[in-house]
């Protein structure tokens, strides 16, 4: 009944053995969780057919999208304020953050244009439509939160190129005078000194014509108007097609209303680029700058 002390003195060694791969899924059902929580990892949002990250709200049940400003055909135009009214409350009940932090218009409530994040800087998105904890005190319909993108040990990249290029070249005329084109790269990876990680992210949208309209295909006739171009460029008489130039009064047209068909109007160029850069001096402290 003593105790007895042994101090062994052990050789370092590496032992080559099998590979082993530990892996967990997140459960359907998280039981310490009081409220309604969705979770959204970067594989399911790049198979969503989305171009921003404000349109997963959409997406979300008892989520109504209000887009101020709307002019021409939904869905394929820049707009000021986007209101997310959720299930009957107020747009500026909603708490939006990117990593915790809040970004949400402080007079009007919603989340502006111009706070346009892209999709390769988003890891995964957090969704709560009510019930949530307390620590959220700014917030009463719903809570969303973006976690932004990391470097990794291993140097990766990934884009995306999206155009109107190939309605136009099936044909279809919208598509020809959209003219819109989405450019998005991201890279990342861990710096030689240090353990320092990057992940740098960008996104370049152009598009000619920020609404298309459809107008009739009535237009000026030369033809039968008194006066006509000649082909120098000069004015000439041609009093004898349409003396009093009837056709085109009873057709409402102007001598300008040269084209028919779809016309286009405006353009609307946007950019976004998101960086971060994460420090990790020991295993128990990490900062993130972004």
């Amino acid at each position: 009944d003593q105790t007895v002390w042994l101090n062994f003195a052990m050789e370092v060694a590496a032992v080559e053995g099998d590979v082993i791969i530990v892996s967990a899924e997140r459960a359907l059902v998280e039981k310490n969780e009081t409220s309604k929580k969705i979770t959204m990892g970067k594989e399911l949002i790049d198979a969503l057919p989305v171009r921003d990250v404000t349109e997963l709200y959409s997406l979300q049940s008892g989520v109504v999208k209000v887009e101020s400003r709307q002019h021409g055909i939904p869905d394929h135009a820049e707009r000021g304020l986007v209101e997310m009214h959720v299930r009957g409350g107020r747009s500026g009940e909603v708490a939006y953050m990117i990593d915790g932090m809040y970004i949400r218009n402080p007079i009007f409530g919603g989340i502006g244009s111009g706070t346009r994040l892209n999709l390769l800087a988003i890891k995964e998105f957090d969704w709560q439509p009510g019930g949530f904890n307390a620590e959220y005190g700014d917030a009463m319909s719903a809570v969303s939160n973006w976690h932004t993108s990391s470097g990794s040990n291993e140097f990766k990249y990934r884009m995306s190129y999206k155009t109107s290029l190939v309605g136009a070249l099936l044909g279809n005329p919208y598509d020809e005078l959209r003219g819109y084109n989405d450019y998005n790269l991201g890279f990342g990876g861990k710096l030689p000194v240090g353990n320092i990680y990057y992940w740098f992210s960008g996104e370049r949208t152009t598009q000619d014509s920020y609404s298309v309209y459809e107008f009739d295909d009535i237009v000026y006739d030369f033809d039968t108007s008194p006066w006509k171009f000649s082909d120098a460029g000069l004015i000439v008489d041609n009093s004898d097609g349409d003396p009093l130039n009837t056709k085109n009064k009873n057709n409402l047209v102007q001598p300008w209303d040269t084209e028919s068909g779809f016309r286009g109007f405006g353009f609307s160029n946007t950019e976004d680029y998101f960086a971060k850069l994460t420090f990790s001096p020991i295993s128990q402290i990490k900062l993130d700058f972004s």
